[in-house]
């Protein structure tokens, strides 16, 4: 197995290989290869001859550069970071390449590191630090804000941005938070809010959220209008979110009051790289050097001990995953027994799953689920790298469904749902069930098979409970034709506000035996 790594740095080596040595031998002998140059349509041929590429934030990983790797054998492409907009994902899934990510290495290490540049700019710290080293211990210039008792907003509120307003929270400052999927883990921080009153209302605005077409310059020439003129502008999260020359303009007429940013919109040519003994060309960069009140680091808010670790370690484990064709958790792309986020059908018992429900075609399962592996459905469901989810199906199951349901992730599972049809007999006509100490009492009733009726249901019964879910998975009852018998397929057209919709195809899912190894428990 040869892995090609791009845009590697002394420490990427250290924290990917040096420290992970054992890893590298259980993933049977991979061969590593460094190069310290970006991935991109030039330098994609010296991935010929190689099984996987593993690339970082700036690499170049679009449809043309996917294009030649599949045809130079690549299989697999690792990414050692969370963002994957650099990446084709319909592309490689056309050619069915392995994709795969680091979700989560350290919030904490971004997180702080926005206080710290806020506190920077806001404090003069830099600007101190200069002065005393010169012998001028003059304070003029240097004055500053308190923080406590200032609004902080917070556009996007995943794992960074909650890490972000627990700390603003600490400093007694009150929190706002936007974002279109809300988290219950962010709401004892501060309080949600629309876009524009986030804007408007802020001493801070700190960015927290993907890049993507949406959010693509999401601070613009009207969003920065509605900002305060005194207020300060926060970007760890990616350069695209920020129009460049928007802030430009609000700098040079005095309608911003500062800009902290570890991001840039034109970052990929010289990011990572020591251009101190040369002239640099972008013009938009320098003049943002100008400004007093600006600051610009070189994406560099992941960079602790720490997040290196867990992001070699993580690259490591999902390479194993595809080395040995094992279930991978971080996988963007189908490819065998991988989740997947696109729009093709699934296969091989995993997870078919969307964070932007747009994306998924009404499509009809093409499988039926026998009975007896009703519960093996179950014990997959708690496989998925999903913390809270409710179940909804077309009739009760076995009480061993429930106990394995019960015994093996107990703590995961938040509610059950149970649709149940007039002509089932349930236990005397009742349905009593408690899973993960959530209690439903659902009796016979009407066919709640179509979306609305989920919904309804899940509103009567979980009041808005369903909205704070991961994920939302429904299995409907049918009767299998000449058979006489209720079977069972997955319904993908159930509804969720939150961060997935899903459904599952178990045509060759493991069976119990497997799922149930004690690595997996």
């Amino acid at each position: 197995m040869k892995l090609a790594v791009f845009s590697a740095k002394p420490y990427d080596k250290l924290y990917l290989t040096t420290h992970h040595a054992a890893e590298l031998d259980r993933a049977a002998g991979i061969d590593v290869t460094y190069h310290d140059f970006p991935l991109n349509l030039e330098t994609a041929e010296l991935a010929r001859g190689f099984d996987a590429v593993c690339v970082f934030v700036n690499d170049t990983v679009d449809a043309p550069v996917i294009e030649a790797l599949a045809k130079d054998g690549v299989k697999a492409i690792l990414l050692r970071c969370a963002g994957f907009n650099n990446v084709d994902l319909d592309a490689a899934e056309q050619h069915g390449l392995f994709v795969a990510n680091v979700p989560s290495y350290s919030p904490e290490a971004v997180a702080e590191f926005a206080v710290a540049l806020i506190q920077t700019l806001n404090r003069n710290t830099h600007r101190a630090y200069n002065r005393v080293r010169e012998g001028n211990f003059n304070l003029n210039g240097l004055l500053g804000r308190t923080l406590h008792g200032k609004t902080v907003g917070v556009i996007g509120t995943g794992k960074i941005g909650v890490a972000f307003a627990k700390i603003m929270k600490g400093f007694g400052c009150t929190v706002l938070g936007y974002d279109p999927f809300p988290s219950d883990e962010f709401k004892p921080c501060g309080e949600y809010t629309d876009l524009d009153a986030l804007l408007s209302q802020s001493d801070i605005v700190s960015l927290h959220c993907p890049l993507m077409e949406k959010t693509k310059h999401i601070i613009n020439e009207d969003s920065l209008a509605k900002m305060k003129p005194s207020a300060m502008l926060v970007n760890t999260s990616r350069g695209g979110l920020v129009k460049t020359k928007a802030v430009i303009a609000a700098m040079k007429s005095k309608k911003l009051g500062g800009l902290a940013l570890d991001v840039y919109d034109g970052e990929g040519a010289l990011f990572y790289n020591d251009h101190s003994g040369e002239i640099i060309d972008d013009d938009e960069l320098m003049r943002l050097t100008t400004f007093h009140n600006v600051l610009v680091c070189g994406h560099q808010a992941f960079f602790t001990d720490e997040a290196l670790a867990e992001i070699g370690a993580c690259t490591l484990r999902n390479l194993a995953d595809f080395v040995h064709q094992r279930p991978c958790k971080n996988s963007l792309l189908r490819d065998g027994k991988t989740l997947t986020r696109t729009k093709s059908i699934p296969s091989n018992g995993m997870l078919y799953s969307s964070s932007k429900p747009r994306d998924i075609e009404h499509r009809e399962p093409p499988q039926i689920l026998p009975d007896e592996q009703h519960a093996m459905v179950v014990i997959c469901l708690g496989l998925a790298a999903f913390h809270k989810y409710v179940l909804c199906t077309g009739r009760p199951q076995s009480d061993d469904l429930f106990d394995k349901l019960e015994s093996t992730r107990k703590s995961r599972v938040f509610g059950m749902v149970m649709l149940v049809k007039h002509t089932i007999s349930v236990k005397d006509e009742e349905c009593d069930i408690s899973v993960g100490g959530f209690k439903n009492w659902i009796g016979p009733g009407p066919v709640y098979e179509s979306l609305g009726g989920i919904h309804a249901l899940l509103a009567i019964y979980l009041g808005n409970v369903y909205l704070k879910l991961d994920a939302l998975f429904s299995i409907e009852a049918q009767k299998k034709e000449g058979s006489g018998q209720d079977n069972f397929i997955l319904n993908p057209n159930t509804m969720l506000r939150g961060n997935y919709i899903a459904y599952l195809d178990i045509s060759n899912a493991p069976s119990i035996a497997e799922v149930l190894t004690p690595d997996r428990q």
